[in-house]
């Protein structure tokens, strides 16, 4: 509904000086002399020659939100009424990122923005179970990268043999700074027990 602006007195034949408001989200598209299929624009060139009630015609003014994925490609195009929200699309998956958050909000929108993806590293924990050795501490991994060669543990009566994929030892790790990553893992100590040849000697010295 129109809000009453004031009331002007015009001598009969003689033009009007009309007022431009403001309403906040909305375009005034002019005044007209009533509603209904009659209805007319008037505008500053016109002139008064009877009592007249004028109304304010108004469009509701729009915004469009472009959302951006990780390179800067268009993945949506919204128009949504001012102050209204947009919705968010679905983020593209990017290798080895995970979707963090837009980087600007759009739940009350007032102007025309673009809105970018924005994507965190995808990182993994490996984890490195020595099996009663020493302790070697756990790695932050970027997805498809390789950990960090650690050094080799210690474990008394032990010889260290490698690192291994599953806790009983029978799939070695060639190359653990080679070793893609592409989930949280626990990587598997191998050992094998140190041994000595022991002799024995009689009294005369034979070995038996």
């Amino acid at each position: 509904t129109a809000a009453f602006v004031r009331k002007v007195t015009v001598r009969s034949g003689h033009s009007v000086e009309l007022t431009v408001p403001q309403r906040p989200g909305y375009i005034f598209l002019g005044w007209y002399t009533g509603e209904g299929p009659n209805e007319a624009k008037f505008d500053a060139d016109d002139r008064g020659s009877h009592n007249m009630t004028l109304t304010a015609k108004w469009a509701v003014e729009t915004a469009t939100v472009t959302f951006l994925d990780y390179y800067g490609n268009v993945i949506d195009v919204q128009t949504v009424n001012w102050g209204k929200a947009a919705k968010a699309p679905v983020a593209p998956s990017v290798a080895g990122y995970y979707f963090l958050e837009w980087d600007k909000a759009f739940d009350q929108v007032t102007a025309d923005i673009q809105v970018k993806a924005i994507y965190a590293p995808t990182t993994y924990t490996v984890r490195f179970d020595t099996a009663g050795g020493s302790a070697v501490a756990d790695q932050k991994v970027y997805e498809g990268k390789a950990p960090v060669r650690p050094e080799d543990p210690q474990k008394t009566g032990c010889h260290f043999v490698g690192w291994y994929t599953d806790k009983a030892c029978t799939k070695a790790i060639e190359t653990i700074e080679a070793y893609s990553i592409t989930a949280n893992t626990t990587v598997y100590a191998k050992w094998s027990v140190n041994t000595c040849a022991i002799r024995y000697y009689d009294m005369d010295s034979t070995v038996f």
